[in-house]
């Protein structure tokens, strides 16, 4: 429908594809501070979101019985609840707002 209405009335047309596969794991998190304060959110707020994205380690634990600790200092929790906003907070910025 978008390209049918972009050849219909000559209009110009952009179309990207993003791959959204590894998405969390690839984004930096400092790019959603600087974004979180360019949107001029309270400083206080951003130090909290940091915290809560400090030191995390991810506990495995596999089917025989294996465990071990990851540690994670670059990218986003994923299943958490605010990822899928601190996320699209990001991607504007990478979009170019």
């Amino acid at each position: 429908m978008i390209i049918e209405n972009h050849v219909e009335y000559n209009k110009p047309l952009v179309l990207i594809y993003v791959d959204f596969l590894k998405a969390f794991d690839l984004l930096h998190r400092d790019v959603i501070w600087q974004e979180l304060r360019d949107l001029q959110v309270e400083e206080k707020i951003v130090n909290n979101l940091k915290n809560l994205h400090e030191n995390l380690e991810i506990f495995v634990k596999t089917t025989i019985g294996e465990e071990f600790v990851i540690s994670s200092e670059e990218d986003v929790k994923q299943g958490d609840a605010l990822s899928p906003m601190l996320f699209c907070i990001a991607l504007k910025r990478v979009l170019g707002k």
